[in-house]
């Protein structure tokens, strides 16, 4: 998926524009500030997300140059296996 692809779904996910304790009022405050977390970040971003179920962890990929994806888990359990790396690079 291109880069807008991929902000686009994730903007469009979260309730109310909630993404990483951020609230943004729409779409285009979003990709912009996606876009520099995502060039700040070799290859991965991890992110918390307000879902209609509460808050999860998600990440997102840049694969290519030009091509990124996102992983946002079904589980509980698959999630917590994201949230573990976050706290493995905090030490």
């Amino acid at each position: 998926m291109t880069f807008n692809d991929v902000s686009r779904q994730i903007y469009n996910l979260a309730v109310d524009g909630w993404v990483d304790d951020q609230k943004f009022k729409c779409y285009t405050d979003f990709s912009r500030w996606f876009r520099k977390v995502m060039s700040d970040h070799k290859k991965t971003h991890i992110f918390r997300i307000m879902l209609p179920d509460g808050m999860w962890y998600g990440e997102a990929y840049r694969l290519t140059r030009n091509t990124y994806d996102y992983y946002l888990p079904e589980t509980r359990a698959e999630e917590e296996k994201i949230r573990d790396k976050v706290f493995m690079e905090e030490e």
